[in-house]
């Protein structure tokens, strides 16, 4: 551990999940499948591909895509390093620039106008109508026509903001294609539909089968096993458990702001024995960020680096969820900031950390650990962790 200041025990430690208790590793493998199954399956652009798409890839194949995908970590990197959280919003800027590709290669084949173009873009862009770009493109078999120098360019060119609103990918469309719309009337930025596409083939590759029936959701494709029954926990379950335990006995209300769904939380959690150490009204998942986007309207955008998630759960999820919206506007930095605590692996963690004015600890362990803890200590944190059993 490396102590940057010396602090006194807050009454209250809100944690992040991956990266923090459990590997983040699934996820990112679940977010390139999700763009391996968008860009080449028969379902949706069905591109040509030297990978063949099954819904049970072994781990060899699994991994071969995500060094496609992932340009060897190189664009993972670059994602984390703008602060970009979301899992699904990674599958929206890697699927969303490759449509644009796709796009661009049928103009130049001639087999698309520019005004076929823009009228296609014009409406929701739904699996059905992904299906009717399917056509005969050797020339542009995946993973050969993923240009990762030119991602890697726009992807640096873009600010959080942008990358978080979908407002990038407007504009490559623009530069791309040779379009033109309004500022926030473009055909990313201004509709869900392509977005909840890649969500809910996501979640599909992480809850699995068994956990999409038990929700009622209808497959898109079969016989995806999921990876929530394999789940990797950071430190060993009975260290887990002992670590909760302890702060739990002395005193510390507990709780957890993550970007997961509540089902992918409680699962594991519950599994490892520590879910029964925390305050549940303080356990703040993806569900009820969604939730509280809907009541926004389209363009409402609340997942981390934003500080909601933190302090719904610093305030309960029984407190209205408006006036937790209107109190990250308005009454931040908190008045008693240092009665609580932020655990977290991320840029985003530490930025929603600082907007609210509270102590973080940065979790640096695993990729780009240097980075992290150099912008970690840039940021303002006062203790870095190689794992959290360190902050007893």
């Amino acid at each position: 551990m490396n102590t940057i200041n010396k602090i006194k025990q807050p009454k209250m430690i809100i944690f992040d999940v991956d990266g923090v208790l459990l590997s983040e590793e699934r996820c990112f493998d679940a977010t390139t499948l999700t763009v391996w199954e968008l860009l080449t399956s028969e379902p949706y652009l069905h591109l040509p591909s030297r990978i063949p798409f099954t819904p049970t890839p072994d781990e060899a194949v699994m991994q071969e895509v995500r060094q496609h995908v992932f340009a060897q970590e190189a664009i993972l990197h670059q994602f984390k390093a703008k602060g970009l959280n979301s899992n699904w919003q990674m599958v929206y800027l890697l699927a969303g620039y490759y449509l644009i590709e796709w796009l661009a290669t049928l103009m130049e084949n001639g087999q698309m106008s520019r005004n076929e173009v823009k009228a296609w873009l014009a409406q929701p862009i739904t699996d059905q109508r992904l299906q009717g770009l399917q056509a005969d493109c050797a020339d542009f078999t995946f993973p050969d026509f993923l240009r990762h120098d030119a991602y890697l360019a726009w992807l640096a060119e873009s600010d959080k903001d942008s990358l978080l609103q979908g407002t990038c990918l407007d504009r490559h469309a623009k530069e791309r294609l040779g379009l033109d719309f309004a500022e926030g009337e473009g055909p990313f930025s201004s509709s869900r539909t392509f977005w909840q596409l890649g969500h809910d083939i996501f979640q599909e590759w992480y809850i699995g089968e068994a956990y999409t029936r038990q929700l009622h959701d209808p497959l898109r494709q079969e016989g995806k096993r999921g990876f929530l029954q394999a789940e990797i926990p950071l430190l060993p379950p009975e260290e887990l458990q002992a670590f909760f335990r302890e702060l739990h006995e002395r005193g510390i209300t507990l709780g957890i702001a993550t970007g997961r769904p509540r089902l992918e939380t409680e699962v594991p959690l519950t599994s490892l024995g520590i879910f029964q150490y925390l305050d549940t009204e303080r356990v703040v998942t993806a569900d009820e960020v969604m939730d509280a986007e809907k009541r926004g309207g389209s363009a409402f955008r609340l997942s981390k680096p934003h500080p909601y998630c933190y302090l719904q759960a610093i305030r309960s999820r029984t407190d209205a969820v408006e006036e937790c919206v209107e109190a990250c506007r308005t009454s931040l930095p908190l008045q008693d900031a240092d009665d609580y605590l932020i655990v977290g692996d991320s840029i985003a963690d530490a930025l929603a950390a600082k907007d609210l004015g509270v102590p973080f600890a940065g979790v640096y362990s695993g990729m780009d650990s240097e980075q992290r803890k150099a912008a970690f200590i840039e940021l303002g944190a006062v203790l870095l962790l190689e794992n959290v059993n360190e902050l007893l």
